[in-house]
């Protein structure tokens, strides 16, 4: 049960860095004046 949780949590984090990424991306495309990293 610990493990599937894990997982599910993993694949959780997962999902939201590249959604936080993408929208990232398509914002830097709108506004090309900040560049961090």
């Amino acid at each position: 049960m610990a493990g599937g949780a894990m997982g599910i949590v993993a694949s959780l984090f997962l999902i939201g860095d590249a959604i936080i990424i993408f929208l990232a991306q398509r914002k830097d495309t709108d506004t090309n004046t900040q560049h961090s990293g």
